[in-house]
This record gives structure tokens, C-alpha cells and sequence, in this order.
């Protein structure tokens, strides 16, 4: 699941001193492209993809300063438990090379780039080393693989987290799929999968079970907990809620096939009905019945059996084909939901300086129970309004990228060019640092 923002130039209402070029390596970053959590034998490793903008002009006129510029991109490595820079590179001009994480599989960090010398290849997640170029890749079948311009990539290059495996595409529109395990390569027809670019870590509305889930309810800004949309006896006021949802993608690749496989053993019971029935049957119904105007009781209630069967089999297959076609969100689930207990984010008050808050809550019963809250000092619930206020320093950040996660009972959270982590037991702060 991707995120990208690609600044070229910006409007601020601050004056703007001068422009002078940042050290890509040690400065703050302006923006996050995208963010991968590893866990393997190299450790708990976040990887974050951070955008610097480097400002080449300024003008001024109507109360605005425009200031034009272009970004520079790093690749940084994070220790889960401490926060700590583990490594850091450079990845240059993203007007002159663009790249794009796909995943993280076999203890590699999967990447695509648009610099022919590496191409799609692998780094070790902790020193971010090169380990796999494209060349050794495309040399398995002797291929020559497509060279996609940035907008584009995604049409050649995925990574399938149902398989752990890496679909590329060669030059002459052939799709082919690489076990990044063994590195071995085969050919397919499948559909490349499908991302999303702009995901979306708070929601109103989370589920639990593909019939459980929690909402909002009450006028104005505050509101309170409800279960199904039932009114409940929580009091649990919350200003201005939402609630993180689990967008780990091996995760939400999980609970689909569990989904897809209690429709098909549903298919399979129905099918063992019919045939201890004696009763053929093709895809997706059974065999037209020769009705008997002579047939006794019991060959009746038979029949009926074996009719209803059939309308239950017919269902079952089209539950199945439609999941397989359509496939349900269960990227709307709350980050926690298998352990029972939502994280949601609010405001300490209603003003735009308000800053966050997040609290867990305990939902494995209709009363819900609040477990702890903290108050995160230094972030702004509302980043546009507590920028709008003169709240920040000059400068031209992007706060509007988020992005959570949890892992051995940590939660960690990146808001506001920030990253802190969370015991998740107590609620208190392990670390918090500055991207």
C-alpha cells in the first residue's frame, strides 16, 4: 500500500528568509513516501521512504510567498525497540530517478527504480545494502524487463502479499512471477494486484467480523462509542474520534483467504451431501430432477432435500466466484481487532490547536472499557489548522502523511514528520523521534 507526494513548489503564508540547500542525509525530512514494517532474522526494522525538498527560488506578491524547488529523496532504517537510525542512503533527484517499495519477502527489501543500473532488486533491510540486481534477475530466463517511466510502474512491477512474491513484466508485455525465496521465475496470467496510494490509517467506522463493527454517534464534535449502530451504555466521550484500521498488508492478505476458505468448505460440505446422495452436479447446480407424480413420502422428502441442496450449493459457488472476482475490504478491520480493542485517535479540546490523544479501548464487550490514554505532546490533531495558526516553524513540511502499525505489543505510529512507539500493556511512551 503506497503513499506519494511530489512537491514541485509551494504557497506559504510565512515570511521566507532564504533559500539554502539541506543536507539530505542529517536534515528533517519534508515529506514520507511510503513506509514498509520488516520482521525476520535482521530484526524489527521500519523502513521509511523520506522526501527533502530543496527550495531554488522565491517570489512574493499578494501576501504569498511562492517558492519553487524540487525533491531529493534517502532510504531509512529503523530500529522497532529504540527508535535509532540504523542506516541511511541517498536516492538522489526524484525528477531524474523515482523509487518505489514493493515489499519485504525472504529477508529482502524489495525495490523498483527507474536507474537502469539496478532496476527491480533487493537490499538488505537493516544496512539497506544492494544484495539481488535486475541483471542477475533477468537473467534466470534471459529476459529483458520493461523500463516503466514513474506513473507507470505499477502496471509492471507488483508485489503479492497472498504469495510473497514479485510480478514483473519484460518487454514485450509478458508477466512473469519471481519466488524471491529460491529466486526462481514462471510465467502468468494473473492480474497484477491491486494498490493503494493513498491509504487512509483513520476511519469513523471499524470492523471486528465481517458483521461486528464500532461507530460514532452524537451531535457536534463529541461523540461516543457504538456497537453496530445500536445505542450502548459506554461512557466513553471522545472529541472529534476515529479509529486506526489494520492496513498491514499480510495481515489483510490473511484474513481474506480465511474468508475464502470458510465460503469454499461450505462448498465442499454441500458437495459431500449430494454425493452420499447420489446426485450429479456440475459448477454451480445440480442436474435437472425428473419429477415422480407417483413418488412415495419419503422419496418426496428426498427430492425436497436434494432440491434445497441445490439452491444452497448454487449460493455457496456464487459466494465463492463473487469473493475470488470482487474480493470484500478487510482492510477496514481496527488495528487490534484480533486481540479485541481499538486504538482511537482524538482531541484533547475543540480549538485548532488542539493536540492528539490516543486512547485504548477495550470492545470485547458491548460496555467497552477504556485501558489508557496518552496525551501526545507535540502533535496537533489538526496539522492545517494548527499550521494555519503559526504554529510551526517556516519551512515547507507535508504533516498529512500517517501511517501505523503494531508489532510484539508495540504500537507505533509516524504523524507529523514524527515517529513514537507505544507499549501497548500500559499505554506509556517507548521512544519518539524527529524524521
Amino acid at each position: 500500500m503506497k503513499f506519494r507526494s511530489v512537491v514541485l513548489f509551494a504557497f506559504l503564508a510565512v515570511p521566507f528568509t532564504s533559500c539554502f540547500h539541506k543536507d539530505v542525509m542529517n536534515d528533517p525530512a519534508d515529506d514520507i513516501a511510503e513506509t514498509l514494517l520488516y520482521t525476520g532474522k535482521e530484526g524489527n526494522i521500519i523502513i521509511n521512504h523520506e522526501i527533502i525538498f530543496q527550495a531554488t527560488s522565491k517570489s512574493s506578491g499578494g501576501g504569498m510567498t511562492r517558492i519553487s524547488g524540487y525533491n531529493e529523496a534517502r532510504l531509512t532504517s529503523y530500529d522497532l525497540e529504540t527508535g535509532a537510525v540504523l542506516a541511511r542512503i541517498e536516492l538522489g533527484e526524484e525528477q531524474e530517478t523515482t523509487y518505489e517499495l514493493l515489499g519485504v519477502a525472504a529477508d529482502k527489501l524489495w525495490l523498483y527504480t527507474t536507474d537502469p543500473e539496478l532496476g527491480i532488486h533487493s537490499r538488505n533491510p537493516k544496512t539497506l545494502e544492494v544484495i539481488d540486481k535486475e541483471a542477475s534477475i533477468a537473467s534466470i530466463k534471459s529476459l529483458k524487463l520493461a523500463r516503466p517511466e514513474f506513473a507507470q510502474i505499477d502496471q509492471y512491477y507488483a508485489f503479492d502479499y497472498d504469495s510473497s512474491c514479485i510480478f514483473l513484466t519484460d518487454l514485450q508485455g509478458i508477466r512473469y512471477v519471481l519466488n524471491p525465496v529460491n529466486l526462481s521465475m514462471h510465467e502468468t496470467e494473473r492480474e497484477l494486484p491491486r494498490e493503494d496510494f493513498s491509504p487512509d490509517f483513520l476511519k469513523s467506522m471499524v470492523y471486528f467480523d465481517k458483521d461486528k463493527y464500532i461507530a460514532f454517534s452524537g451531535d457536534g464534535d463529541r461523540k461516543k462509542i457504538n456497537w453496530n449502530n445500536a445505542d450502548t451504555s459506554a461512557q466513553l466521550p471522545f472529541i472529534k474520534p476515529s479509529v486506526f484500521v489494520d492496513m498491514n498488508p499480510v495481515r489483510v492478505a490473511a484474513r481474506r483467504n480465511a474468508y475464502l476458505n470458510k465460503l469454499q468448505m461450505r462448498v465442499d460440505s454441500i458437495r459431500k451431501k449430494l454425493d452420499s446422495l447420489g446426485v450429479k452436479y456440475e459448477d454451480d447446480e445440480i442436474s435437472p430432477r425428473e419429477y415422480k407424480w407417483n413418488a412415495s413420502n419419503e422419496e418426496r422428502e428426498r427430492e425436497r432435500m436434494i432440491s434445497q441442496l441445490g439452491y444452497d450449493y448454487r449460493d455457496a459457488v456464487s459466494d465463492v466466484n463473487h469473493e475470488i472476482t470482487f474480493s470484500s475490504s478487510f482492510d477496514e478491520y481496527a488495528l487490534g481487532a484480533d486481540s479485541k480493542y481499538a486504538l482511537i485517535y482524538s482531541a484533547t479540546n475543540v480549538e485548532d490547536t488542539a493536540t492528539a490523544q490516543i486512547s485504548m479501548v477495550d470492545c470485547s464487550s458491548r460496555r467497552f472499557s477504556e485501558k489508557w490514554k496518552l496525551t501526545l505532546t507535540g502533535f496537533y490533531y489538526d496539522s492545517d489548522k494548527a499550521e494555519g495558526a503559526g504554529v510551526f516553524e517556516d519551512g515547507d513540511p507535508e504533516f498529512r502523511y500517517k501511517w501505523a502499525e503494531i508489532h510484539n505489543n508495540t504500537f507505533v505510529m509516524i504523524a507529523q514528520l514524527k515517529m513514537i512507539a507505544i507499549d501497548l500493556s500500559t499505554g506509556k511512551k517507548i521512544w519518539e523521534i524527529q524524521l
